[in-house]
């Protein structure tokens, strides 16, 4: 079963993404909202690279 057929509901996704916030390549790794361009911006500036949540619900529903 790959992640797109897990049910979303089932309590065990919400350990599985939990573990994944801690233990996640990327320790520390902030995200943000499109709104917050300051700080995005800044870490950019800083870090070479950023990670901008665009996203809404329609794109990801095609995913899921």
């Amino acid at each position: 079963m790959d992640w797109a057929e897990r049910n979303k509901n089932n309590p065990g996704m919400s350990d599985i993404q939990s573990h994944l916030m801690v233990n996640n390549g990327l320790q520390g790794l902030e995200v943000f909202e499109k709104t917050n361009i300051e700080r995005a911006v800044e870490l950019f500036r800083r870090d070479g690279f950023v990670v901008v949540d665009i996203l809404n619900k329609e794109p990801i529903a095609i995913l899921a």
